[in-house]
């Protein structure tokens, strides 16, 4: 995600709590071959969700992901605890 590329994926563990099918990824599930066909199909098809769903992933990479973010969060976490 954070080298501006577009992410293909199941939602399996905490995925489907930051990955919105068409908005930042494409997701299908687990064991459908046909499905991930179908999402390849459609990016290799459409360059302009493909460069949409990229910048997506970035943005949420950069924002969501950044260390500062999560260094802010576990600060609160942990003084929330104490």
């Amino acid at each position: 995600m954070g080298f501006w590329v577009t992410v293909i994926t199941t939602p399996v563990g905490g995925l489907p709590d930051v990955l919105d099918h068409g908005k930042n990824s494409l997701v299908f599930q687990p064991g459908d071959i046909d499905g991930l066909a179908e999402n390849l199909k459609i990016l290799m098809n459409d360059d302009n969700l493909r460069e949409k769903l990229g910048v997506a992933s970035l943005q949420l990479s950069n924002n969501l992901f950044n260390i500062k973010t999560i260094s802010s969060q576990l600060d609160d976490l942990y003084s929330s605890i104490l």
